[in-house]
């Protein structure tokens, strides 16, 4: 038998600002270990940025939650 799961809109939007993160994160090594890309080393590089500090602010998020 199946459970209805629900998730809080804190959960969603965590597991969003974690895909947007990676994203971020993939786009930062696209763009170092592909020269050939249209995406410019400084845009891969700050969106990069942007993906590895949302990914620390959704990790002290849920060690916040779990105290």
């Amino acid at each position: 038998m199946k459970e209805n799961i629900h998730l809080s809109w804190e959960v969603i939007m965590l597991l969003k600002l974690r895909l947007i993160s990676l994203v971020g994160i993939a786009l930062l090594a696209m763009s170092i270990f592909h020269d050939r890309l249209r995406i410019s080393n400084t845009i891969g590089t700050i969106l990069g940025a942007i993906g590895v500090v949302l990914l620390i602010f959704s990790e002290v998020l849920v060690r916040k939650e779990k105290k």
